[in-house]
């Protein structure tokens, strides 16, 4: 009899075991997913604020200063934006 028990209890724990597992890799999906998404838009509001400080012809310095990019970075923004 201890047998079949054991065989019918292997299903559902086997099966809890995998939902388990599951959710653990959804909530790591979705917290790697929320990560990602506040850098891409804290990254692009930094560019727009960068761009908008160009546009009214702030001194580099001065953009430097106020964004906390680097020199190099706000050059590759300055060809980007004479290409466009």
């Amino acid at each position: 009899m201890k047998k079949g028990v054991d065989d019918i209890m292997r299903g559902p724990v086997i099966e809890t075991e995998a939902r388990r597992i599951l959710n653990e890799g959804i909530a790591l999906g979705e917290a790697r997913g929320i990560t990602l998404g506040e850098t891409r838009g804290e990254t692009k509001a930094k560019m727009n604020f960068v761009r908008t400080m160009l546009y009214k012809n702030f001194s580099d310095d001065v953009i430097i200063e106020c964004s906390g990019i680097s020199g190099e970075e706000l050059k590759r923004i300055k060809s980007e934006l004479l290409k466009s």
